[in-house]
């Protein structure tokens, strides 16, 4: 999980710097999911990460597209928070998930950076 985030968010800023001085038009950054979202520890340092990258992103005028909120809904609704039960995630060979998003995960992502367009 990228903490530096939380650690560094300079470099994260620098990093948006970086963007546009390449010529970025459009900067959009996609917010972490969480693998379970029952688990109230790792809600709260994803959500913590959220905005550190949502307010660094917005910061120089990019947009945010919110990956958490849309894993959310569909893992809290079909497998009671759980990404991988929900299909959200790739399935290992053993049963248990990548922290991947799968091609369905992919495609909810995909949809949350559409709706921030």
């Amino acid at each position: 999980m990228p903490e530096v985030v939380l650690d560094e968010p300079e470099a994260l800023r620098q990093l948006h710097r970086e963007f546009l001085r390449a010529g970025a038009e459009v900067m959009v950054a996609l917010t972490y999911y969480a693998l379970n979202y029952k688990d109230p520890v790792q809600v709260f340092v994803i959500s913590s990460l959220n905005a550190v990258v949502a307010g660094v992103t917005q910061g120089f005028g990019g947009r945010v597209g919110d990956g958490f909120a849309a894993f959310g809904a569909i893992a809290l609704s079909a497998a009671g928070g759980d990404s991988c039960a929900a299909g959200l995630l790739i399935k290992l060979a053993d049963g248990t998930c990548n922290i991947h998003p799968s091609a369905f995960g992919a495609n909810v992502l995909a949809q949350a950076v559409q709706a921030a367009l």
